[in-house]
């Protein structure tokens, strides 16, 4: 898949460990209100805003980036950022992939 994107079973395994990475949501806002779950740690942003969040990351950490499917949200939210030197990745097939895959998640309410 190259190294724009990680697949939800390459980290499924680094859930809970040191290696765990920095992890975004930026599903558009209507769908992540309509949701109950987040990935374990994973923090909402707009997208849209994303010059307002940069300073809140870690460059020196790794970054997936995923929204509801892994396509136009994430790949240029995540784009945008490999572009400010961050070490960012898409999710491959967003959250709804996580989920199909079994992955763990958290409760947002």
């Amino acid at each position: 898949m190259g190294d724009f994107f990680i697949s939800p079973a390459d980290l499924k395994p680094l859930t809970g460990t040191p290696r765990w990475p920095q992890l975004i949501d930026v599903r558009r806002q209507p769908a992540f209100e309509a949701s109950d779950h987040m990935l374990p740690a994973a923090h909402w942003r707009d997208h849209l805003t994303l010059q307002s969040w940069l300073p809140t990351l870690d460059p020196s950490r790794p970054l997936v980036i995923y929204c509801l499917h892994g396509e136009q949200v994430s790949q240029c939210t995540a784009a945008r950022l490999r572009a400010r030197g961050f070490p960012a990745r898409v999710l491959s097939g967003g959250i709804d992939g996580w989920i199909a895959a079994g992955g763990l998640l958290r409760r947002r309410r």
